[in-house]
C-alpha cells in the first residue's frame, strides 16, 4: 500500500501533544521557525506612516492602559493587594504599569505577537516575590525554536545579527492573534490590511504630490515645429513661473490658437477626492481593529457613511464588542502563565481580570438599562425581574410583581395579593404628573440595588 504524505509527514514528527501544534517534522527540532510576519515593514509602513492604523492602534493601546488588573478569588471578592496586581502595577525599572500595558497592545495590534519576559533576578521592594519584573521584548527581535515538545521550546532574541539571549518557554509568556497556518506565531491584523492599507497612503501620496507640484496638474504644451532642449526647458520655466503656486491658480492662460496648444494630463483637483474608494479603505481598516469610524475621525464617518450612530453609542460598542474581549485575552495569558508562580491556597480558582467599573461607557450602558427596565415595568405587562431578564440585567429578591399605574397597586405574581404602592395609608395623587413621578422614584429604589 503506497504511503500518502500524511503518513510520510505523520511518521517524521517527534513531538507528541495533544494540539497539531505539537507535531513538527524532525529536522525542524532546534531550528528557529522564521516569522511569517514582516514585522518591522508592518511597524514601519503600516503603523509609522498610515494615520488610520496609526490611530486605531493608539486608541485601542491607551484605552487598555486606562484599565487596572484585579484578581477575583473564587468567592467572588477582589483581592486588591494581590501580589500579581502590585507587579503589573510596577512591572520595571524604566516602566510603570500604563506604559507597560499601553505598550503591550501596541504591539500586539501591530505585530500580532506580544513576548513578556518574565525576570527572577532579586530586586528592591518584590524580595520574596518568584518573579520580580516583567520586560517585553521587542517581536521583531524573537524567533521561536521548538523543543522536542512545547515545554522546551526557546524564544531567541537576536539584535544587530547577534544573538543576545534565550530564553526558555517557562520564562516567557507569548500572547498572540490567532492563526490558520503557523503554530507558533500570530497573524498581524495589518498583513489583512496590506492591501487596503497600501491604497490609503498611495491616495494621501497623491494628494501631497499634487501639492507639492503648487497645484499645477500634469500636462502637454504642444507647439509647432522643432524645439531645442534649450527652448524646449525655456517654455517649461515660463509655464510654471505663470502659473504655479496659489498665488497664480486663477492667472488667465493665452495661447497662440494656430502654434500652441496646452492638454492636461493629471486631475482635477475635484476629481482626486475619490470619497466612494477612500470610504471603503477606511470602513476596512476600522473593521479589522474593531474601533468604529467616529472614534477615530475616519473620514467615511464624521460625513455619514450611511450609519446613524450617536458618538455615546459608538464608543460603548467599542468597549463591549472589541476592548473588553481584547483586554480579557490579555487577562487570561497572565492568568495562565503567571497567576501559578504567585499562588497561594487562597488563590485556587482565582482568575485575572480588569476592572471595568471604571470604564464610563459600560456605566452608561447600565444606566440605559435600568430606564428600560423602569419603562417596561411602568406598562403594567412585566414584573421587575421579568424587565430585568429582557434587558440582561440579574434578578433581584421579591422582584416578582406587577406594577399597575393605573389604580397604583402592585399585584404579587405568585399569589395575586394587591398592595396600594406605599401601604394602604397611601393616598393617590390628584395631580397624575405627580403620581407618575411617585411611580417612577418608587421603581427606581426597587432597582437601586441592581445598579450598585
Amino acid at each position: 500500500m503506497n504511503e500518502t504524505p500524511f503518513d510520510v509527514w505523520k511518521s517524521q514528527k517527534t513531538r507528541v501533544g495533544t494540539n497539531t501544534a505539537e507535531f513538527l517534522p524532525t529536522w525542524q527540532i532546534g531550528q528557529a521557525q522564521a516569522s511569517p510576519n514582516n514585522v518591522r515593514n508592518y511597524f514601519e509602513e503600516g503603523y509609522g506612516k498610515n494615520s488610520l492604523i496609526y490611530s486605531c492602534i493608539v486608541q485601542k493601546a491607551t484605552s487598555f492602559a486606562t484599565l487596572d488588573p484585579i484578581v477575583i478569588r473564587a468567592d467572588g471578592k477582589v483581592a486588591p493587594t494581590h501580589r500579581i496586581v502590585t507587579l503589573l502595577a510596577n512591572p520595571n525599572e524604566h516602566q510603570d504599569g500604563q506604559d507597560l500595558a499601553e505598550l503591550l497592545m501596541t504591539q500586539y495590534e501591530a505585530a500580532g505577537n506580544v513576548y513578556v519576559h518574565k525576570i527572577r533576578t532579586p530586586r528592591p521592594g518584590f524580595e520574596g516575590f518568584p518573579v520580580t519584573a516583567l520586560e517585553l521584548i521587542r517581536p521583531d527581535y524573537v524567533t521561536i525554536e521548538p523543543g522536542s515538545n512545547a515545554l522546551l521550546d526557546v524564544f531567541v532574541v537576536t539584535v544587530g545579527g547577534r544573538v543576545v539571549r534565550r530564553i526558555s518557554r517557562a520564562d516567557m509568556i507569548h500572547i498572540h492573534e490567532p492563526s490558520l497556518v503557523n503554530d507558533f506565531y500570530g497573524m498581524s491584523k495589518i498583513a489583512v490590511l496590506v492591501t487596503e492599507g497600501n491604497v490609503d497612503s498611495e491616495m494621501t501620496k497623491f494628494e501631497s504630490a499634487f501639492f507639492n507640484n503648487a497645484g499645477v496638474p500634469m500636462g502637454i504644451i504642444k507647439t509647432k515645429g522643432s524645439k531645442t532642449p534649450e527652448q524646449r526647458n525655456e517654455i517649461k520655466s515660463r509655464f510654471r513661473e505663470a502659473f504655479s503656486g496659489f498665488k497664480n491658480w486663477f492667472n488667465v492662460l493665452v495661447l497662440n490658437m494656430d502654434e500652441t496648444e496646452y492638454v492636461q494630463l493629471g486631475m482635477k483637483q475635484s476629481d482626486m477626492e475619490m470619497d466612494s474608494t477612500r470610504y471603503h479603505v477606511e470602513s476596512r481598516i476600522c473593521a479589522v481593529f474593531g474601533i468604529p469610524g467616529v472614534i477615530v475621525g475616519a473620514r467615511f464617518a464624521m460625513s455619514g457613511g450611511g450609519t446613524t450612530t450617536t458618538y455615546e453609542d459608538a464608543e460603548h460598542a467599542f468597549w463591549a464588542e472589541t476592548m473588553v474581549p481584547d483586554s480579557m485575552k490579555i487577562a487570561r495569558a497572565y492568568q495562565k502563565h503567571l497567576l501559578p508562580e504567585f499562588a497561594t491556597t487562597r488563590d485556587r480558582n482565582a482568575t485575572v481580570s480588569y476592572d471595568f467599573t471604571q470604564v464610563r461607557a459600560l456605566q452608561e450602558d447600565k444606566s440605559r438599562k435600568l430606564r428600560e427596565v423602569t419603562r417596561l415595568v411602568l406598562t403594567g405587562g412585566f414584573t421587575v425581574n421579568q424587565a430585568l431578564t429582557v434587558v440582561g440585567l440579574p434578578k433581584v429578591d421579591d422582584g416578582d410583581f406587577y406594577i399597575r399605574q393605573q389604580s397604583t397597586v402592585t399585584v404579587d405574581q405568585k399569589t395575586g395579593d394587591i398592595t396600594p404602592m406605599g401601604g394602604s395609608s397611601t393616598k393617590a395623587p390628584a395631580n397624575p404628573l405627580e403620581g407618575a413621578a411617585l411611580l417612577t422614584e418608587q421603581i427606581e429604589g426597587i432597582l437601586r440595588g441592581v445598579g450598585e
